[in-house]
C-alpha cells in the first residue's frame, strides 16, 4: 500500500514550516503494514521526494539495517516532521522542531502507525524520543526500550550524527545488535539501557557501582595492533548488573574510573581481556 497518496496534504499549512519548504508534508515509504517502524525527526535533502532517508544519513541507516539483516522492503521509514527544513530552520532547529510543530505533525504520523500497524519501533534522535516517548537526552535513553500500547519502542542516536561523530558508530552499531534481539522477541518485555558517561553522570555511576565486585569491560578499537599510532581507542564499555551498561568515549573519565575502582579492589573481567588491557597500556591511559 502506497501511504503517499493516501494521506499527503500537498498544501498543509498545519504550522508556519509549510510555508517556506521545498518539499511539504513527505509521507513515510517502505512496506505496509510492517513489524517494523522506523521513525527520524525532519526530512532531509533527496532526489525522490517519496523515498524516506533517500541520501545522507541514509546510507548510515541502510549499513546499519544491513548488519541486522533488514533493508528498506522490511520496514516503514518515516520521521516527526514531514517538511523539509531551510537552512536558516535547520540553524535553529530547537525552534523548528518545537513541540507546536511536532503535536500539528502528529496526526500524519498517528495515521501512518494505524495503517502500518507496527508491533516495533525505532527511534532516531532526541526529536523522536521526546515527540513519542517524552524522554528528553538521546545520549542518556540511547539503548532504551519501552512497551506503550502493545507496541516496543527502541532509541538510538539519528545517522546523521554519525557525520560529524563517527566515533560513535560502534555505539549505533551496538544499538541496532539490541533492537534485533528485540524484534526477535529475545528481550520482548525488558527495558535495555546503555549509558554514555558524562562529567554530569560521573559520580551517578560510581555510587551505583559501589557494590559491585566484578565489572565487565570492552574495548572498541580501530585496528588490532597499538603501537599504530595512527589507530585509536574508539570508546571503552563497562557493565555489573544484568541489562544495563555504560558506554566512556571520554577515555580521560575511563581512566578516572579504573583508578576509583582499583582503590576498593573490584575485578575487571573480559572476553578479551589481555588485548584490552596491552591497549590500555600502550597508550598510558591506565594499567589495569
Amino acid at each position: 500500500m502506497d501511504l503517499w497518496d493516501k494521506l499527503r496534504e500537498p498544501q498543509c499549512d498545519r504550522c508556519s514550516l509549510g510555508m517556506t519548504t521545498s518539499i511539504r508534508c513527505a509521507i513515510g515509504s517502505g512496506k505496509v503494514p510492517s513489524d517494523i517502524m522506523i521513525i527520524g525527526e525532519a526530512i532531509g535533502k533527496r532526489n525522490n521526494i517519496k523515498i524516506a532517508f533517500e541520501k545522507g544519513s541514509g546510507v548510515h541507516l541502510e549499513e546499519g539495517m544491513a548488519t541486522i539483516g533488514l533493508s528498506r522492503d522490511d520496514v516503514f521509514i518515516t520521521n516527526i516532521i514531514k517538511c523539509m527544513l531551510t537552512e536558516e530552520q535547520n540553524e535553529n532547529k530547537s525552534k523548528s522542531l518545537s513541540k507546536p510543530n511536532i503535536e500539528k505533525c502528529r496526526y500524519f504520523l498517528n495515521q501512518e502507525m494505524e495503517l502500518v500497524k507496527p508491533k516495533y519501533v525505532l527511534l532516531l534522535g532526541g526529536v523522536a524520543l521526546r515527540a513519542i516517548l517524552q524522554k528528553q537526552g538521546i545520549m542518556k535513553h540511547r539503548g532504551y526500550s519501552e512497551k506503550r500500547d502493545g507496541v516496543t519502542y527502541f532509541a538510538t542516536v539519528h545517522p546523521s550524527y554519525l557525520f560529524q561523530n563517527p566515533r560513535y558508530r560502534p555505539q549505533f552499531l551496538e544499538d541496532l545488535a539490541i533492537f534485533k534481539t528485540i524484534i526477535s522477541g529475545k528481550f520482548e518485555n525488558e527495558v535495555i539501557k546503555n549509558t554514555i558517561v558524562t562529567n554530569e553522570n560521573f559520580q551517578q555511576l560510581l555510587e551505583e557501582v559501589k557494590d559491585a565486585k566484578y565489572i565487565a569491560f570492552d574495548l572498541e578499537t580501530e585496528g588490532l595492533y597499538p603501537y599504530l599510532k595512527e589507530k585509536n581507542i574508539v570508546c571503552a564499555g563497562i557493565s555489573f548488573e544484568e541489562d544495563s551498561s555504560w558506554t566512556f568515549v571520554d577515555l580521560g573519565l575511563f581512566s578516572r574510573f579504573i583508578k576509583w575502582c582499583e582503590e576498593r579492589e573490584k575485578k575487571f573481567i573480559g572476553h578479551n581481556y589481555k588485548f584490552d588491557e596491552e591497549w590500555l597500556a600502550v597508550r598510558e591511559i591506565v594499567q589495569i
